[in-house]
């Protein structure tokens, strides 16, 4: 019986040893990654084909939470400005499009993205101003974000010509 038992215990410890030396390996490789988060506000300028452009500047977004609805704030601050440029195709049957694009956050360093399917979607009017929303796949980049994958989300608002576009987005990099 103890022998048996003795032999049982080996066994358990050489596992044990096993993943001890395996699992902070693992947990390594994980943070072996380059992580990237943007939150940002673009002032997009319509142009031809279906294009639209434009700048977002350095800044901070806050949310506060309290008794009633929160509150939201977003500030310029200084630093450089990051550049939006995409094209849309629009589905008329379905009140939907498809978008692509890049934002270019400084010299060289640029991500690419491509809506899901045509999943942009203007959503209906307050008032004067047009919403809507879409999500975006990350499929590559230049310089520091080459070979990066994620998400981006953004909603949007046109009065006339103006539009805003409050985009968030996060990708990854394996090392």
């Amino acid at each position: 019986f103890f022998n048996s038992l003795w032999k049982d215990m080996k066994s358990f410890f050489l596992l044990f040893a096993l993943f001890a030396v395996i699992c902070p390996i693992a947990i390594n490789a994980q943070s072996a990654q380059n992580v990237y988060q943007w939150a940002l506000v673009f002032n997009l300028t319509p142009g031809p084909n279906g294009a639209a452009s434009g700048p977002a500047d350095s800044g901070t977004m806050t949310t506060v939470m309290g008794s009633g609805a929160p509150t939201y704030t977003y500030s310029e601050i200084s630093g450089d400005s990051a550049y939006y440029s995409s094209v849309i195709e629009p589905n008329l049957l379905k009140g939907t499009y498809t978008e692509y694009g890049n934002i270019t956050f400084s010299d060289g360093n640029m991500v690419s993205f491509s809506s899901i399917n045509d999943n942009g979607s203007f959503m209906g009017f307050a008032g004067e101003t047009q919403y809507g929303a879409v999500h975006y796949e990350i499929i590559g980049g230049t310089g520091i974000f080459e070979n990066v994958y994620g998400a981006m989300v953004d909603i949007f608002t046109r009065t006339g010509v103006q539009i805003q576009l409050n985009l968030m987005g996060k990708c990854w990099q394996d090392n």
